[in-house]
């Protein structure tokens, strides 16, 4: 498999009053490219905080993440970074972030706005229908369910075709049905389109399904 993605002695701290406080000690780590990927550890670990410096979303305070061999911190600005981050990786959120006021349709496209890319026809009714909300695309988020919301940032984060979907506990506010079956949704969209998937999840069961099982503990990575 090819590496793509790599974390090299990353690190970040915060400030606690007089307290330093370090969310990552040192962590390296190497995502390899169409694989799954289940990051898992108690909460407070740091999981979340690997992943959106893995997603340029937050900056360490020590070290570098590799994304295609280019060091995205000291050498990309920030401008850089955020054309990264809208045209090469996807992200699912656990609170869905859907703009409350945008349809299901407006919410999806909104990337290829943001990135003033045509929207592919084709390929949109094809997640619509592998998604199963080709009948909720005037909706706006009130009006669906938990896991119609979740599905609807399912397919905003694909809509730019990136090779990365990096997720945070996707169904963590779904009931155990629903939970599956957004799973399923997302594990056959990454065989059908070669994603390389990096998930953090509480759900043992969940990782259980990954190619590669990440264990983190105390802001560093133990297996």
């Amino acid at each position: 498999m090819k590496e793509f993605l790599s974390a090299k002695n990353v690190s970040k701290a915060y400030k606690q009053g007089d307290r330093t406080v370090f969310a990552l000690k040192d962590v390296s780590l190497t995502i390899e490219e169409g694989l799954f990927h289940a990051v898992t550890g108690p909460s407070g670990c740091g999981k979340t905080t690997l992943l959106n410096i893995l997603g340029a979303l937050d900056v360490p305070t020590h070290g570098d993440v590799l994304y295609d061999g280019v060091p995205i911190y000291e050498k990309m600005s920030e401008k850089e970074r955020s054309a990264l981050r809208l045209n090469r990786i996807g992200f699912v959120f656990q609170h869905y972030g859907l703009v409350s006021f945008m349809t299901t349709y407006e919410n999806i496209v909104t990337p290829c706005v943001a990135a003033k890319r045509k929207i592919d026809r084709d390929y949109l009714a094809e997640l619509v229908r592998v998604l199963k909300i080709k009948d909720r695309l005037d909706h706006i988020p009130a009006e669906l369910s938990g896991g119609e919301r979740q599905r609807v940032a399912i397919a905003r984060a694909l809509i730019l075709k990136p090779g990365l979907v990096l997720a945070d506990e996707p169904t963590g506010n779904l009931d155990k049905d629903t939970s599956e079956e957004v799973l399923s949704f997302l594990l056959a969209l990454k065989k059908t389109y070669s994603l390389t998937l990096v998930m953090v999840t509480h759900d043992a069961s969940v990782a259980e399904l990954a190619d590669r099982h990440i264990r983190m503990d105390d802001g560093r990575i133990i297996i």
